[in-house]
């Protein structure tokens, strides 16, 4: 997991690029993390391309925030639930 953060900095790889071994990796002890993806990619194979894109980027930036911030459990449900409610609106076109 350090591994991934550490290249995320120096040659970002796109959650879109990673296979299902590596978003697993990525993912492990990290349950809000996946409820981030799952709902987030679900809803935007449904929106148009230029949102689904801003939702992706911002989906990878919430995820490289909460595990450069090393959050508790409690703080990451916390700072992924508030910034999932950024990602409903974005993908609600508000």
């Amino acid at each position: 997991m350090l591994e991934w953060f550490r290249r995320r900095g120096q040659q970002p790889k796109r959650l879109a690029e990673m296979t299902p071994d590596e978003l697993d990796a990525m993912l492990v002890g990290h349950p809000q993390l996946e409820t981030l993806l799952r709902h987030s990619l679900g809803v935007m194979q449904f929106a148009p391309p230029k949102v689904a894109e801003s939702v992706l980027q911002r989906v990878e930036e919430i995820i490289d925030e909460t595990l450069r911030r090393r959050l508790s459990p409690d703080e990451e449900h916390a700072f992924v639930m508030g910034e999932l409610e950024v990602v409903r609106r974005m993908l609600a076109g508000r």
